[in-house]
């Protein structure tokens, strides 16, 4: 069980980071990066969530 919180405040924690950060980007090369940031962080939080699963079964 432990393990599974863990790996969830992970999740949180990929996507948490980005949404925040979003809120103060003007310029656009840095939106764009933060876009770049936001794909491979999902991919990060998919990985996360197909673990949690797993060990809860």
């Amino acid at each position: 069980m432990a393990d599974a919180n863990f790996l969830s405040f992970l999740k949180f924690a990929c996507q948490n980071g980005v949404v925040a950060a979003r809120r103060h980007m003007t310029y656009d090369y840095f939106q764009r990066e933060l876009a770049d940031q936001q794909t491979t962080r999902d991919d990060m939080s998919k990985a996360f969530q197909e673990i949690v699963r797993n060990i809860r079964q």
